[in-house]
């Protein structure tokens, strides 16, 4: 067999699939599998919804080791109210269908996590930052990614504050965080390389969050995408309408 056909409503536009295939003769015996390779579906606009590939937490607790989200089902935050300050959670949205098509436009992104439960001893703040360094969520740990001393976040590989989010009390509630269009539109246009984010906790109380391994309640990246030709059209008829303006 030299293709194969996919069933109608099986594949999702906006979408990158990985692939690979092996052997199996007539005694069932197996080849290896062939490298992987993938394959882009189109691009087509509205609000699309990109679930974490790779996720982990740091432990600052064992600084060599960390919570994997490939086996970890859920994530849980300690804070101020263990007296310590916590490792963050880390978060990588595969956006790489947009790279090298040009003119995407971006707008009203939004990251966030699902929460499993909340002990607001007071009130608790999560910050998102850019992750700064390429990261894998098999191996990052805290000495190797944030710093030597588990008690602050020393040298961490992170960017400025994006947003602070107060977390919600209910359980099963959803923390988002308003990013600007800038950070998404520069990852699209590739201006910068796309690293991911970092889920910060400040302040007291504990909270749990769940991991990739869940499909419906995975940590996710929410936009709205305008592809090409439409991105041009856009830009044309906005100016347009600056000419009419200063006509």
């Amino acid at each position: 067999m030299q293709s194969a056909s996919v069933p109608a409503g099986v594949l999702t536009n906006t979408t990158r699939y990985f692939w690979h295939v092996r052997y199996i003769n007539q005694l069932s015996g197996k080849s290896s599998y062939s490298a992987a390779t993938y394959f882009d579906t189109p691009i087509v606009g509205g609000v699309i919804t990109k679930r974490a590939a790779q996720a982990a937490m740091i432990l600052y607790t064992d600084p060599t080791q960390n919570w994997n989200s490939a086996a970890n089902l859920t994530f849980n935050m300690l804070n101020g109210s263990n007296g310590v300050v916590a490792g963050p959670i880390m978060l990588w949205f595969d956006l790489g269908v947009f790279q090298g098509q040009g003119g995407i436009l971006a707008s009203n992104p939004v990251v966030a996590v699902q929460l499993n439960w909340v002990e607001q001893i007071v009130q608790l703040n999560f910050e998102l930052h850019e992750i700064l360094a390429p990261w894998n969520e098999n191996t990052v740990t805290w000495d190797g990614f944030v710093g030597p001393d588990p008690a602050t976040l020393t040298n961490l590989l992170l960017g400025p504050s994006l947003a602070n989010a107060e977390v919600p009390v209910d359980p099963g509630s959803t923390c988002t965080w308003a990013i600007s269009e800038t950070v998404i539109q520069n990852i699209l246009d590739g201006v910068t390389t796309n690293y991911g984010f970092a889920i910060v906790p400040a302040g007291g109380g504990n909270a749990q969050v769940y991991s990739r391994q869940n499909p419906a309640r995975a940590p996710y990246l929410t936009m709205d995408i305008v592809p090409e030709p439409l991105a041009g059209g856009v830009i044309m008829v906005l100016a347009l309408g600056l000419l009419r303006r200063r006509a």
